[in-house]
């Protein structure tokens, strides 16, 4: 550290301009706590999952194909044709990645609260929004 209290890095903090980046480097993983950490362990028993973070939220895949969305405390799966109407008629919501702007994903609804409770038909779910993938 220097005489003024400078870091070796606030140099580097300094020249681009924020320290917002060493928070955010410093925040924990939105997976590693609330929300993320209970999602992950309701889908403990997928084998083959992989979740990452990404866009302040994270990333699902299974086998490695992209298939739900964990964003703002809310978990959204792929659908398809087959499967938009589970969703549908529990009043689920397309993700919505810019409040307040127009547009929606129609690839992409919100999972019930009743099915992210129970683990088995979470399963079930992430499941077919996995096959989904291959039907687009």
């Amino acid at each position: 550290m220097t005489k003024d209290g400078a870091g070796p890095f606030s140099g580097i903090v300094w020249a681009q301009g924020s320290t917002n980046m060493a928070k955010r480097a410093a925040r924990p993983s939105v997976l590693s706590e609330g929300f993320g950490a209970f999602v992950l362990d309701q889908l403990s028993d997928l084998d083959g999952i992989e979740a990452k973070p990404m866009f302040g939220g994270a990333g699902f895949y299974l086998d490695g194909s992209f298939f739900g969305i964990l964003y703002k405390e809310h978990l959204y799966f792929l659908v398809s044709d087959e499967t938009i109407g589970e969703y549908t008629k529990r009043k689920a919501k397309p993700f919505e990645p810019f409040e307040g702007r127009k547009g929606k994903s129609k690839g992409y609804y919100e999972v019930p609260v009743e099915i992210l409770e129970s683990p088995v038909d979470l399963v079930k779910w992430a499941r077919a929004a996995a096959r989904a993938r291959g039907t687009r």
